[in-house]
């Protein structure tokens, strides 16, 4: 909620400033520290649930809270440069100071990562301020449960039920009347039992109730790395993003021992929105779900936001002065056999320039921990892995290679002389990536995003 106030607040401070670069540093330092102080938190409660006896012990102090938050960033840090090393983004050597520091190599730290998460602050803060307006015109009348299933295409709603077992209409009436048991007890943060949680008058029959609680609930365990199936270690690590069995996911709080649930109305809401909208929007990778249904439509609704980019990429440029074409096969371009290279996403060529642009596009998913932008960084390398595969830099690289051993064939398809024809291999991406920050190209294809076309590319 502070968070978001503070991004509300953006515009605001802007009038009240001069200079904007020192408020885009400052505000971007007050969130690190909110989201620091957030997944710390979170981190401790996960771990606590499963490592801490039901009965005893004793009321941790502020100053046993702040250790506690300082080794559960440590976790998320280190299991992060331990993923940065495997991904060849940090060198594979530590060192352990007199004072027990673990020290390593910074130059991925503060060459790509801070400059790249500052980057994504400021997209946000920049967001938040064009979009100033709109947070006073919200409608202010509550939405039916008919104006939320208007929201959502008729397959998605089939494939949420089957992953799920309840409707988002049957998980809002449930969060409701969640809300309303805080309203009657004016608490933020409250406890029930299993009868209390599975008797709730929200219309809801036992059977939802109980499936409604299975997908919202974290359960406590003997151990905190003891997770259940179907999860994955990749679940628990907290160095991870997007791990399904977190209290970002599973924001009810489950001491089975205790026959305890801790209840936040507003975490719950928040986590259920976070779920909802990211399935909908095919933000979370399909081996997040179970059901056939739901991992249909989830790479559906990925190759059509793929096609989407594509088109967008391609009408960015000026059709006065070039030609374009989506989708296209190497061997339709060059009229001959060839081994399946795959699609060339957008073909572009200059109708007076000898420039012929071979894009393909990228509209990936934001890389947030350590962990994530090197793994990005590694798989646009333009390598082939120890297993014989080719990156996803790599076979774009072979596609522009084939088309420039074969000049004569491409000048002929786009009709230019093949001589000094220009053959320009591009990755063209829907947002900032942490590629940006490590070169403009790599060999020789050309690292831009979609909103720099085509003006960059006259002035290679």
């Amino acid at each position: 909620m502070i968070i978001l106030q503070k991004l509300i607040s953006f515009k605001a401070n802007q009038f009240l400033q001069n200079n904007h670069d020192d408020l885009y540093r400052v505000a971007t330092t007050e969130i690190g520290l909110l989201n620091g102080a957030s997944l710390a938190s979170r981190l401790i409660v996960e771990m606590a649930i499963c490592e801490c006896s039901d009965k005893g012990g004793r009321t941790p102090s502020k100053m046993d809270v702040q250790e506690l938050q300082s080794l559960a960033l440590s976790l998320h840090l280190l299991g992060g440069v331990s993923e940065a090393i495997n991904f060849d983004a940090i060198a594979p050597k530590l060192v352990i100071s007199h004072f027990g520091d673990v020290l390593f190599e910074h130059d991925f730290e503060d060459l790509i990562v801070s400059k790249y998460q500052f980057g994504l602050h400021k997209e946000k803060f920049d967001n938040s301020a064009k979009n100033y307006e709109k947070e006073f015109s919200r409608r202010t009348e509550r939405v039916t449960g008919q104006d939320v299933e208007n929201a959502f295409e008729d397959d998605f709603w089939t494939a949420w039920i089957a992953e799920f077992g309840f409707t988002p209409n049957q998980g809002i009436d449930f969060i409701n009347a969640i809300q309303e048991i805080g309203y009657a007890q004016n608490k933020l943060v409250f406890t029930l039992n299993e009868k209390e949680l599975t008797s709730l008058t929200a219309g809801l029959s036992k059977d939802i109730i109980d499936k409604i609680i299975e997908c919202l609930s974290l359960k406590s365990r003997k151990e905190w790395t003891d997770i259940p199936r179907p999860f994955k270690s990749s679940d628990w690590q907290p160095w991870r993003f997007k791990r399904r069995y977190s209290l970002a996911y599973k924001p009810i709080i489950s001491l089975s021992e205790s026959d305890t649930y801790v209840i936040s109305p507003e975490h719950i809401k928040r986590a259920f929105s976070h779920l909802l909208r990211n399935s909908h929007e095919a933000t979370i990778d399909e081996n997040h779900f179970q059901s056939k249904e739901m991992i249909s439509w989830n790479g559906s609704q990925k190759a059509m936001t793929g096609l989407q980019f594509n088109t967008q990429v391609a009408n960015s440029f000026d059709a006065e002065d070039w030609h374009t074409e989506e989708e296209i096969k190497l061997s339709k371009i060059l009229n001959k056999k060839l081994k399946d290279f795959g699609d060339i996403d957008v073909l572009a060529w200059h109708k007076t320039k000898n420039i012929v642009l071979a894009i393909e596009c990228k509209n990936l998913e934001m890389a947030v921990s350590q962990s994530d932008i090197a793994r990005q960084l590694y798989e646009f390398k333009g390598n082939i892995n120890p297993k014989g595969k080719s990156d996803r830099l790599h076979k774009h690289i072979l596609r522009v290679n084939e088309l420039k051993r074969d000049i004569s064939g491409l000048a002929k398809y786009v009709e230019k002389s093949a001589e000094n024809i220009q053959v320009i291999g591009m990755l063209v991406f829907s947002s900032l990536v942490p590629m940006h920050f490590v070169n403009d190209a790599a060999n020789d294809i050309v690292f831009t995003d979609v909103n720099k076309l085509p003006n960059e590319i006259l002035l290679l």
